[in-house]
């Protein structure tokens, strides 16, 4: 479950519980955030897993085609 701000161009959520199946790898904690650059949808996530602390997990930059 996330939580988290809206703010014009940005979202920022976290974690505030992880349920996940039984086969799945550990997982306890993660933060997202998206955010509008240049017309870019920008997407971060951090994620803290398999006893390691929060690190950079993902990112990707979605840009329009037409």
């Amino acid at each position: 479950m996330y939580y988290g701000t809206v703010e014009p161009g940005r979202i920022e959520l976290q974690t505030d519980g992880v349920i996940r199946s039984p086969h799945a790898k550990e997982y306890s904690a993660a933060k997202r955030m998206y955010g509008l650059v240049k017309s870019n949808l920008m997407w971060v996530m951090d994620m803290a897993a398999m006893g390691q602390p929060m690190t950079s997990h993902l990112s990707a930059e979605l840009k329009r085609v037409e």
